[in-house]
């Protein structure tokens, strides 16, 4: 089931006369693009959405097809990569919802839980995971301690702590929601998106061969195309990290093909896989065909967040790294300069941000005879290869 599904499963749930009542063009679209979601075309939902939204500005719309309105289209544009017209959008649907169905109600949660969501997408962690306490309290008052309903909230909360370095604390609150479901749904499409997060911590942790069984098994699960292709990434990030090259080339390259017949070329997901398959490259020592994939997923970044963003600053730095490996070192010198601007304005972040070696300069006391300036290697501290982050359940 993919995470608009499950969204509106929760919203039909709670808005249990949606079948009964009239008919409207606004519901007629959310059915449409519901249904367009259902097929994974989401360029379509996307453009479905943009004319749909104009529907809400009416008075004749109710406060609660306009939250789901917003709540689907926030969604949307989050798998399209517009990480700040779904912000707005699921902002707005949590006011609604509140003022709807009031701040304690489970819908409430699960919107807040699609904003900790986003967050997480966008490097806000803190928030993320601040936001997904709050929708875990509240699906543990509605549902008590033991139910199965606390499983989207407690993933939530152990990627953003994975993303924080909070292993221990993320490895209990993956467990936890572990041990609340049955043995017999643990078949179920909706356990890909836990197996998929607990090998994302333990690839984090460096545990390969962990995080490559947990992947398998999120893999085997029956799911839509978009999850299966970012499983497959992610069992690529596993295999760059444990040099088995060809694994790594063949599961890259099918995830870039259907992520980009279901996402389009340019989103941030191809840029992410087309650097898991440059570090394949590199280990293979076919610098070129690296820097040419590095450069790929460098436009595709511009395009869709523009030049001066954290990710453009850090494959400039993996250009650069490259360049050096090939022994290009001027080329090298000129693209790691480029990187520094945009990383000066943005806070520090930690090493792991940047998975791939750093190549740093010096000049060195020249002697008598005169000595030129030589390239020094910073080694990486965490893995080479970076995955696209698992986030939580429902998956997307």
């Amino acid at each position: 089931m993919s995470r608009g599904i499950a969204i509106f499963t929760l919203i039909a749930a709670c808005l249990p006369a949606w079948a009964a009542v009239e008919e409207t063009p606004l519901r007629r679209s959310i059915n449409s693009i519901l249904e367009m979601r259902r097929q994974d075309r989401v360029a379509d939902a996307r453009i479905a959405c943009d004319s749909a939204l104009p529907l809400t500005d009416g008075k004749t719309a109710a406060d609660g097809d306009q939250a789901i309105l917003f709540t689907l289209c926030g969604n949307i544009c989050e798998l399209t990569g517009d990480l700040a017209e779904c912000r707005l959008l699921l902002e707005t649907a949590l006011s609604l919802w509140k003022k709807v169905l009031g701040p304690a109600h489970v819908q409430v949660g699960t919107a807040i839980l699609n904003l900790a969501n986003l967050h997480a997408l966008a490097g806000r962690y803190e928030l993320s995971l601040q936001c997904a306490r709050e929708a875990f309290h509240i699906y543990e008052t509605s549902f008590g301690p033991q139910s199965v309903m606390l499983n989207d909230a407690l993933v939530s909360m152990g990627v953003a702590e994975v993303m924080l370095r909070q292993y221990a604390d993320a490895e209990a609150d993956l467990k936890r929601a572990l041990s609340l479901r049955p043995s017999t749904a643990l078949d179920g499409s909706d356990s890909a998106s836990l197996f998929s997060s607990l090998g994302f911590l333990y690839f984090r942790q460096g545990r390969y061969f962990d995080a490559e069984l947990w992947y398998q098994r999120a893999g085997a699960r029956p799911g839509s195309a978009l999850d299966f292709a970012k499983i497959l990434a992610n069992l690529g990030s596993v295999y760059v990290a444990t040099s088995r090259y060809s694994k790594a080339d063949a599961a890259c390259s099918k995830a870039i093909e259907q992520l980009t017949r279901l996402l389009g070329p340019d989103h941030l997901e191809v840029a992410a896989t087309l650097q898991i398959l440059a570090q394949v490259r590199i280990g293979q020592h076919r610098y070129t065909e690296a820097i040419e994939l590095l450069e790929r997923a460098l436009q595709i970044t511009v395009r869709v967040s523009g030049p001066d963003q954290l990710h453009t600053s850090a494959i400039l730095n993996r250009i650069g790294a490259t360049y050096a490996l090939d022994a290009r070192y001027p080329e090298a010198e000129t693209t790691l300069r480029r990187a520094i601007p945009s990383r000066r304005s943005w806070a520090p972040m930690p090493t792991e941000s940047f998975p791939y070696p750093f190549i740093t300069w010096r000049s060195r006391a020249r002697s008598r005879e005169g000595t030129p300036r030589r390239w020094t290697w910073r080694p990486a501290r965490y893995p080479s290869a970076r995955p696209i982050c698992p986030m939580p359940i429902p998956p997307y």
